[in-house]
């Protein structure tokens, strides 16, 4: 891969709850809630290690580099935050 274009973050369905009240721990008062939570990329690790892994050793908090013509899937109910790691410019 080359250049890495954004980084996705994926936060299985299941961990939402223990999420938002890690977060909420963190200083972001409405968690997944109303506002945004916009996390840093070492917050985002932090989430990570604190979520664990399932049963097959995959973590609950899956952090995916996306470089040029690379496609992230985001499955139905997966909350997610994109952190762009270069300016960019939108298609629209």
């Amino acid at each position: 891969m080359g250049d890495v274009l954004a980084v996705w973050v994926l936060l299985h369905p299941s961990k939402l709850r223990d999420a938002t009240t890690w977060l909420q721990g963190h200083g972001f008062q409405d968690g997944f809630g109303g506002s945004r939570a916009e996390l840093t990329l070492e917050q985002v690790l932090q989430l990570q290690e604190a979520m664990g892994y399932d049963d097959q050793r995959r973590p609950y908090v899956r952090v995916i580099k996306q470089g040029h013509g690379d496609i992230v899937h985001v499955a139905a109910g997966w909350m997610h935050q994109v952190l762009f790691t270069r300016a960019h410019k939108s298609l629209s």
